[in-house]
């Protein structure tokens, strides 16, 4: 289990291993804002309408991926970006083209660069690397052998970046030993960042309004749930409470109203074997909660692409792989 209060370099370890998230069961969490209270829905959301059968099940990568550290699809749906150890003990970024087999390494050597992401024209790739002593976001060109842009210089550790819609702004969250993990905005422009409190994994809404993010309960065993936050700190939501499962990675649909994630849980009949991750969908405007996919190995890494498809990180075929699946109709 990956406790609550770990060090930055144990967390960070777990979150580049998508199956290593499995809750936030062991020490207290660090306090979270007060202002939370007021922004919850007050709502214990619990899974409902299981077993929906999803369509066109694919498989996009042939040679096994090791650990995969992060996972996302172009904007014009024809490339697949992730980092994985396929090629030795340190992560690095690949391109597949999802119409080929063509497999580009953007990034090579001894450091671990992980939690990749297309800015939104496509051009750019966002990644948090600690190719300089510890983690720190850089971007790269997703296209030719530009050079690395380092981005973030902090003492603390961040990871997992998220570009805002019109691809000034990142969201990060940076890990202090005196604070745990926070969010925080920053500013491409004007080199300006915001803290805007406990939490991990952020997701930029493609409208704008959202940033979603996994946070755990303050209380035991402190399972991760899933909230969402205004751009400038001005609401927060939770939209996915567990009770017996934890819920992390958050990825928003094309359309900013559905989000997908990993529901990880610790047995319990609406999730099969103890430990089983699977790839969920939650409505935040009402809640309700849809399994998307089944079997006894975990999915995980969701990554929305076009057409509505999600893709996801599964040992199904007795290796670590890329799928993909078109998820059912989720009802209002």
């Amino acid at each position: 289990m990956l406790a609550a209060g770990a060090t930055a370099a144990g967390i960070i370890a777990a979150l580049g291993c998508a199956h290593g998230l499995l809750g936030t069961a062991g020490h207290r969490p660090p306090s979270a804002d007060p202002s939370d209270a007021a922004g919850r829905s007050g709502a214990q959301f619990a899974p409902s309408l299981v077993g929906k059968p999803y369509r066109d099940l694919r498989r996009h990568t042939n040679h096994a991926l090791g650990q995969v550290s992060g996972l996302d699809v172009s904007p014009d749906g024809r490339s697949l970006l992730f980092s994985s150890t396929a090629d030795g003990p340190a992560p690095n970024l690949y391109l597949k083209d999802l119409n080929g087999a063509a497999v580009v390494r953007k990034t090579s050597g001894r450091a671990s660069d992980i939690h990749p992401r297309f800015s939104p024209d496509g051009r750019w790739i966002a990644f948090a690397s600690n190719r300089d002593g510890n983690y720190d976001i850089w971007i790269i060109p997703a296209e030719g052998a530009g050079g690395a842009e380092q981005v973030t210089a902090s003492p603390d550790d961040d990871v997992r970046p998220a570009w805002s819609p019109d691809g000034r702004k990142l969201a990060l969250c940076r890990f202090s030993p005196s604070h745990g993990w926070n969010l925080w905005i920053l500013d491409r422009v004007d080199q300006s960042a915001v803290e805007l409190g406990p939490g991990l994994y952020p997701d930029w809404s493609p409208t704008g309004e959202w940033i979603a993010f996994q946070k755990p309960s303050e209380r035991e065993p402190y399972w991760y749930g899933l909230w969402i936050i205004r751009p400038d700190g001005s609401e927060v939501r939770q939209v996915v409470l567990g009770d017996g499962f934890g819920a992390i990675e958050p990825s928003w649909s094309p359309a900013g109203d559905l989000l997908a994630f990993t529901a990880i849980n610790k047995g319990t009949p609406a999730f099969g074997s103890a430990g089983a991750a699977k790839i969920w969908v939650v409505a935040p405007s009402h809640g309700k909660m849809y399994q998307i996919t089944d079997g006894p190995e975990p999915d995980a890494a969701p990554a929305w692409g076009l057409g509505g498809r999600i893709y996801f990180t599964s040992r199904r075929d007795g290796a670590e792989a890329v799928f993909s699946l078109v998820p059912p109709e989720v009802e209002g």
